[in-house]
């Protein structure tokens, strides 16, 4: 890990050379919501509702966007991801978690464009969005623990 970069910024470029692997177009730290859904919302809301990342696909784009909250307590994170998943997950690994949480929405069944097309005959939605993120944390998880082989593998290289 590059010394003068913090933890999140090593992130960043993790994610973003992992964009293209997933069909993500842009990878940002900027609420989507703040510009988007909600034009009349000032940039102080931005994140205030404490998520740890959201997907965007505006109107006429081809690729959906990942965008992150810069602010998250890692620490108390992962603690309820720990708890949440009953699997221990790290305050560096919190980002990495979220990448692959919503890549998972796209990479499994019962994804958000899924998810949009139920509303539109009236279902209700907690149990299709339940069992959507119930397949993105199981996903998430399978790539974090493949990524933690990859990382766990490129440290002890280093120190030989």
């Amino acid at each position: 890990m590059n010394a003068s970069k913090n933890g999140f910024e090593v992130f960043l470029e993790f994610a973003k050379a992992e964009a293209a692997r997933y069909g993500v177009d842009e990878i940002s730290t900027r609420d989507p919501r703040v510009a988007t859904t909600h034009p009349d919302w000032q940039e102080e809301e931005s994140w205030k509702d404490g998520a740890y990342a959201r997907v965007s696909q505006p109107l006429g784009a081809i690729r959906p966007r990942l965008h992150f909250n810069p602010n998250v307590d890692t620490a108390a994170a992962a603690e309820y991801l720990t708890k949440r998943l009953g699997c221990r997950i790290f305050p560096d690994e919190v980002y990495y978690f979220a990448l692959f949480h919503e890549i998972g929405h796209m990479e499994v069944r019962g994804t958000p464009v899924a998810l949009l097309l139920l509303s539109l005959d009236g279902k209700d939605l907690q149990a299709p969005i339940r069992e959507s993120e119930k397949n993105a944390d199981v996903w998430a998880l399978q790539e974090l623990f493949s990524w933690r082989r990859e990382n766990s593998r490129a440290q002890a290289a280093g120190r030989q």
